[in-house]
């Protein structure tokens, strides 16, 4: 089993934000959040090589969010969600370069990532680069 965090598509017209608060509520089967509560922690920037050799780069903007209302359910989108202590995550169930960047931002600081990945993102091909910022 690979635990995994929620992910967007952003709409066009949609800010990041606005995303996260829709994509939340559709993703988690109902728990909603507002966007003035979304806390930016992370810039990552996923540099991905397919198994053909060719490239993309996914940018992610991660947020961390204190306040909501309801309970995660399961979704197509979500499977058996589950909480877990910041101090005691499954790191070896997680995507590799998850398992160095989350510790990070749940500490309580900010940063930029960037990594690459072969195909699938089932290994890294460099060591990643952390910039720390103290805002965005």
């Amino acid at each position: 089993m690979e635990w995994l965090w929620g992910g967007i598509e952003i709409e066009k017209g949609e800010s990041p934000e606005d995303a996260t608060v829709r994509e939340t509520s559709e993703e988690s089967g109902g728990v909603t959040i507002k966007k003035e509560d979304l806390l930016k922690v992370a810039d990552t920037y996923f540099h991905n090589t397919k198994e053909n050799g060719s490239t993309f780069t996914l940018n992610a903007v991660v947020y961390i969010v204190k306040k909501y209302d309801g309970t995660p359910s399961d979704t197509e989108e979500m499977i058996d969600p589950t909480w877990f202590n910041k101090n005691n995550l499954p790191l070896e169930q997680m995507m590799p370069a998850d398992k160095i960047w989350v510790p990070i931002v749940l500490s309580g600081k900010k940063i930029k990532f960037y990594v690459s990945f072969g195909p699938h993102q089932a290994y890294m091909t460099s060591e990643p680069r952390i910039e720390y910022v103290d805002s965005f």
